[in-house]
């Protein structure tokens, strides 16, 4: 179906690795795929991770990041205000915590539709500048998307029952699966940073009396040197792989058997919901938002009361013992793929962002 005449224009942070830029970036290429004319403006001219379709005019700014916060804020806000009247789009759609009330003032006063989605734990604590902000902004946004129940609430919490918003789980792109027999590992994946909670993971596997390695995938962070300094005390360093960066995450979804989520917070995890779609038997702490709403908790999946440490270690020694309740549990979690498959995602995501047209 060709839509040349609807302009839709995507506004993040980056197109570095990360739960945020995966979910825009695919939602951008699935848009595209569609037939509409897609623009995909990003905020810092940082490394780039994923790919977007040829279709798709990728808009990055000319200034340098390494001059002053306020300054470069003030620059920003001026290319984005140029940059979408440029582009005159017939609708748009923002991701990012912080950068959501930023693009909203940005475009003060214009007439086109902006729709937002914040992908932080709603509990997260923003400030009082960046929350008076947030609910200053908020108000001019044609929609709002949560990705689970709990965020929801919390909008209309700081809102007011009286907003556009829907609910919408991050979409599960197709996992490609490696015909390989699946390994004694356990398998997290992220960058190091401390909200992604390694060291939990780090001290639960030190618990265990196996042989199974502790693989972690993901790019580095300030945390990394914490970390490795964790598995040394631990003394489990010949047991722990860190991989770095990987760009064949598929492979390793295939081969790892268990997946553990130790975050500290998230919105919606996207790592756990691509482990689940690989048939990884998955294992998460319940934290605020997240892992409750795409887990069944001793069905398509395990949840250990957040920061619980030895019944994380308990309910890992359990899954490493009991083979067949391990491919019970990936089973059942492969059918996450077609629940929150991008067709069936994707198709919510523009039926909404398109709703005024």
């Amino acid at each position: 179906m060709e839509n040349n005449n609807t302009k839709i224009c995507l506004i993040s942070p980056s197109l570095q690795m990360g739960g945020l830029e995966r979910a825009m970036s695919g939602l951008g290429n699935y848009f595209n795929s569609k037939g509409y004319k897609v623009y995909y403006i990003v905020l810092y001219r940082f490394e780039k991770f994923y790919e977007l379709n040829d279709g798709i005019e990728l808009i990055e700014p000319d200034f340098d990041y390494n001059i002053s916060k306020g300054l470069y804020y003030i620059k920003m806000i001026k290319y984005i205000r140029k940059n979408v009247k440029n582009i005159s789009p017939s609708t748009i759609m923002s991701f990012g915590d912080y950068h959501n009330a930023l693009v909203l003032l940005s475009l003060k006063g214009l007439k086109y539709p902006v729709y937002v989605s914040d992908r932080s734990s709603p509990d997260k604590e923003f400030g009082k500048l960046v929350t008076m902000l947030k609910k200053w902004t908020y108000k001019d946004a044609k929609g709002i998307i949560a990705q689970t129940n709990r965020a929801a609430q919390q909008k209309y919490n700081m809102l007011g029952n009286n907003i556009n918003l829907v609910v919408i789980p991050n979409a599960v792109r197709q996992i490609e699966l490696y015909d390989v027999e699946r390994k004694p590992q356990i398998l997290g994946v992220g960058r190091h940073y401390k909200v992604k909670g390694f060291d939990r993971l780090i001290e639960a596997y030190a618990l265990l009396n196996t042989d199974w390695q502790l693989v972690l995938a993901g790019g580095g962070g300030p945390e990394s040197d914490n970390l490795k300094e964790l598995v040394k005390k631990l003394n489990v360093e010949d047991k722990v792989t860190f991989l770095g960066k990987v760009l064949e995450i598929d492979k390793v979804y295939s081969e790892a058997s268990i997946f553990c989520l130790t975050s500290r917070s998230e919105g919606l995890p996207n790592a756990l919901c691509e482990a689940m779609a690989a048939g990884m038997a998955c294992i998460s702490f319940d934290i605020v938002a997240g892992p409750s709403d795409i887990i069944e908790n001793g069905k398509n999946g395990l949840l250990v009361p957040d920061g619980d440490i030895k019944e994380l270690a308990k309910q890992l020694q359990n899954l490493i013992t009991d083979k067949s309740y391990r491919e019970q549990l990936g089973m059942e979690a492969s059918k996450l793929q077609h629940q929150l498959s991008l067709e069936s995602s994707g198709n919510k995501f523009l039926n909404f962002i398109t709703s005024h047209l």
